[in-house]
């Protein structure tokens, strides 16, 4: 069995701009996390605890409390000033050894993130409970696609989260899993279960590594963004190997016409994708358009007769060198 645990990354409110005064907070949003084998749920999360207790040891030894009653958010966390102070020194090589060991056991990291409808609430065609629904389905299917090929059944956790959006989310994805006629929703073992992340350092990580995608995806898609750190902490943290296994990806449109999906690469790159020139086309695909047309018919002709019978290809042969 696969266990995913997942936060919510960027906003589910409306957008206008970064200089709105009221909806300027993140132009996506979505779930990121991670998942892993069962067997690995418990060695995993005490290697997080121990981490966690390391780095944050001050803060939590001021707090008075118990490392495994305290909590970092990682918004609190990863902000510019702390990786300005400790991001090289501290922070990141903790997610650095992080993720390896994630790795080692059989885990990978996942994001599954959409830009939004820019504009206030009135002028938008999606709801923030709509927006959330939509959201949390698309990474339900993602991740029991990568159950079902895996051959195991699914568990998904999630940070609880008191919101309207969010009780609309579990709901309309309750009715999904066991309407769909998907037959790899079949390894979901349930509905998403929210928990609360103080009492549970594997959801706090899923909060670390939504922090992650949310900083750099602002990078990419935010002007002015202050977050220019954020894509070579995402690279080393979170894609180090060159990809996620589940297929993660933040869709870069909300318009549904627009197909391109921001995978690891991209937010992993120096250069905001918004400024990136379109990619070169395949090297095969321009190949294609460059033999002539006739030259195409030609070759598709022959094939085709050479199907049917070899005595009327080589008799068409003769017909092709024959001509002037």
């Amino acid at each position: 069995m696969l266990i995913a645990y997942l936060d919510e990354f960027g906003h589910v409110g409306p957008y206008v701009s970064k200089d709105d005064p009221s909806h300027k907070t993140h132009p996506a949003f979505g779930y990121a996390g991670f998942v892993l084998p069962v067997d690995s749920v418990r060695s995993f999360g005490g290697f997080f605890e121990y981490s966690k207790e390391n780095l944050l040891r001050w803060e939590i030894e001021r707090a008075g409390a118990h490392p495994r009653r305290w909590e970092k958010k990682g918004s609190s966390l990863l902000t510019t000033r702390n990786y300005t102070n400790y991001g090289k020194s501290s922070i990141v090589p903790v997610l650095n050894r992080l993720n390896r060991r994630l790795r080692r056991e059989g885990g990978a990291p996942v994001f599954f993130g959409q830009v939004k409808e820019l504009g206030l609430p009135e002028a938008t065609t999606e709801t923030p409970s709509g927006r959330s629904a939509h959201m949390l389905i698309n990474a339900v299917r993602q991740l029991a696609s990568f159950a079902d090929r895996k051959g195991e059944r699914i568990m998904i956790f999630l940070d609880a989260v008191d919101s309207a959006p969010r009780l609309h989310a579990v709901q309309v994805l309750g009715g999904y899993i066991y309407k769909a006629i998907e037959p790899a929703l079949r390894r979901v073992v349930e509905v998403p279960m929210q928990l609360e992340s103080k009492h549970y350092g594997n959801v706090q990580y899923a909060d670390w590594i939504a922090a992650i995608v949310s900083r750099a995806s602002d990078f990419h898609l935010t002007p002015g963004s202050e977050f220019s750190w954020a894509p070579s902490v995402f690279k080393s943290t979170i894609g180090s190997t060159g990809h996620c296994d589940v297929g993660s990806y933040v869709k870069a449109s909300h318009d549904p016409k627009v197909k391109h999906k921001l995978h690891v690469r991209d937010l992993g790159a120096d250069e905001a994708w918004r400024f990136r020139p379109k990619p070169l086309r395949p090297r095969m695909e321009v190949a294609r358009e460059r033999i002539r047309p006739e030259r195409r018919r030609t070759r598709t002709l022959a094939n085709r007769i050479a199907d049917v019978s070899p005595e009327l290809k080589a008799f068409y042969d003769t017909l092709q060198r024959d001509q002037p």
